[in-house]
């Protein structure tokens, strides 16, 4: 028998931000989880609900992203003592998400796509362009596992806002 444990839909305006999300999760007999979620972001500033310290990086700003994802996935019960790559290998579903906008006053936009099969295929694609910067990452589980990564930063001085977000961490960036 299922055991639905949580399903809820929320809307958050705070601002000019509105933030609306569901979720649901249920447990089946062999205690594997179906998590469902899909949400959308409109102008969403993070530094709303996390201000940060006063004169950080979150309350300067400006920040403003758009964005959106949906998930639909089977997830196992971990077995004690079983390897990470078992695990994943069980789980079976598909999410997907992006974001575009600014943060920092950066401008971003990223996007991220995970698709895999009961039988342990996956596949997991994202990118990330900011400013005239871009990293994208491809990673393929299976019969013939392979990772691929690119960056191009040919200027990561214009990153120097995002990096004032995290404390300690601009005093080593590129300017």
């Amino acid at each position: 028998t299922a055991d639905p444990a949580a399903a809820t839909t929320s809307t958050a305006p705070a601002g000019a931000t509105k933030a609306d999300a569901t979720l649901a999760a249920e447990r089946d007999a062999q205690s594997r989880w179906r998590v469902r979620s899909d949400g959308r972001l409109a102008r969403f500033d993070p530094s709303l609900w996390w201000p940060g310290a006063p004169g950080s990086g979150w309350r300067r700003g400006p920040h403003a992203l758009d964005g959106r994802w949906n998930a639909d996935l089977a997830l196992p019960q971990p077995a004690p003592g079983q390897a990470l790559r078992e695990t994943a290998a069980a789980r079976a579903g598909s999410a997907e998400a992006e974001l575009r906008g600014r943060l920092a006053g950066v401008p971003l936009q990223a996007r991220a796509t995970l698709k895999s099969e009961p039988a342990g295929a996956a596949r997991l694609a994202a990118t990330l362009a900011a400013e005239r910067n871009r990293a994208a990452i491809e990673l393929s589980l299976g019969r013939r596992d392979s990772a691929r990564v690119e960056l191009d930063a040919p200027a990561p001085g214009a990153l120097a806002p995002l990096a004032a977000l995290a404390p300690g961490l601009s005093a080593w960036w590129p300017s």
